[in-house]
């Protein structure tokens, strides 16, 4: 079964449910998935084909032609990869916009079964429209304003392919070391004992093995190995560990210019040796489970996240980390719980801003595992 493909399907379709009150899909194993699914997992491998152009041409050309201009002249380019990456924005964008009209038309029109949704959503759409109709004219967003808001653009697109791929990844780890899974499978089965199947989110994070298993997971092998920031103003950065300049000085800092592109290894940051030992390369899930080394919590990573940059830090750190690390057992527990998970093909990742799975030669990401359904106990 293929695994990546059902966790997309999967992911896309808790973020539709919570962040935009929509269904995306009815995870029926004969039903095909939503276009706009297709549109994510299409778009990160397809853009990334085009990184020079977004880095060097693209801001060039905003400088002196209009978005719309430079929307048209795409039709004329003879570039069969570039009119692609057209397509695959417009489904997500137009998608974007029916969910929202559809919702704002009935909600103005006032269906009450539409209406009734929205006064007592907890899905993020719900309350923004529900809060901008309530807002004083001068306040209200426009409906663009509205779209690009969390649940199209940052929520929805962000929160798949990362969570899908670090789910995928887990399960393929867990594949490779039975007796993890087992372990694994016998906590949470402990815990359905205990407190039910529809366990409560505080019942569900207090699992000490589950939590350390996304933890260790989402540090070796963070979805987005790699992000960048500009410089706002002139900073001086300090740095861990003094260094010798090219002049043979010492530096206990550097100077980072206003406008400066800064680049941020999220791999290199959640793997250093010096910060979490010798077996900073390995996949030990147990670490979790003591205290970290004193020379970690010294060090004052500025991550949101467990000493962990994997979900950045700072005023733009990931919004949604929260609801991943949610998500992510919700799955595991739901899945390991039924099922045992084993490797049935070679498989390699690739690096197509979101690490993703791929069978050794094949043209199309894919995690391929056998599954076997777990007896009734």
């Amino acid at each position: 079964i293929d695994m990546l493909h059902w966790m997309s399907r999967a992911a896309l379709e808790m973020i539709g449910r919570s962040g935009l009150g929509y269904s995306f899909d009815s995870l029926d194993e004969g039903g095909k998935p939503h276009p706009y699914s297709v549109a994510i997992k299409q778009y990160l491998p397809t853009v990334s084909e085009f990184h020079f152009c977004r880095e060097y041409v693209l801001p060039k050309l905003r400088q002196f032609l209009p978005p719309r201009v430079c929307r048209l002249a795409l039709d004329f380019i003879p570039y069969k990869k570039l009119h692609k990456l057209r397509d695959v924005v417009d489904v997500m964008h137009q998608t974007s916009i029916e969910i929202f009209e559809a919702k704002k038309k009935a909600f103005e029109e006032g269906d009450r079964a539409v209406r009734a949704q929205l006064e007592e959503g907890k899905d993020i759409m719900s309350i923004l429209i529900k809060a901008n109709s309530e807002a004083a004219e001068g306040d209200r967003l426009s409906d663009e304003e509205v779209i690009a808001q969390v649940p199209f653009r940052t929520f929805t697109f962000a929160g798949t392919d990362t969570t899908s791929n670090a789910l995928s990844r887990i399960l393929l780890l867990l594949s490779t070391r039975p007796k993890v899974q087992d372990r694994l499978r016998a906590e949470i089965a402990e815990a359905i004992s205990t407190y039910g199947e529809d366990m409560t989110y505080d019942e569900l994070v207090s699992l000490p093995f589950l939590d350390a298993v996304c933890r260790e997971t989402l540090r070796l092998y963070p979805p987005a190995s790699l992000s960048s920031r500009v410089a706002r103003r002139d900073v001086s950065v300090p740095l861990s560990t003094p260094i010798k300049g090219i002049d043979g000085r010492k530096m206990d800092s550097i100077l980072v210019p206003e406008g400066t592109k800064v680049y941020v290894s999220i791999l290199n940051a959640n793997r250093d040796s010096t910060l979490w030992g010798p077996d900073s390369y390995e996949w030990k899930p147990e670490r979790w489970l003591s205290p970290p080394p004193q020379v970690l919590t010294d060090a004052r990573i500025p991550g949101v996240y467990s000493n962990l940059m994997t979900f950045f830090g700072g005023g733009r750190a990931c919004i949604g980390f929260k609801f991943s690390q949610l998500e992510m057992k919700v799955v595991l527990s739901t899945l390991i719980s039924q099922f045992r998970f084993s490797l049935s093909k070679e498989i390699e990742w690739k690096m197509t801003g979101v690490a993703t799975p791929w069978v050794k030669g094949s043209s199309v990401p894919k995690l391929p595992l056998t599954v076997e359904l777990l007896e009734a106990v």
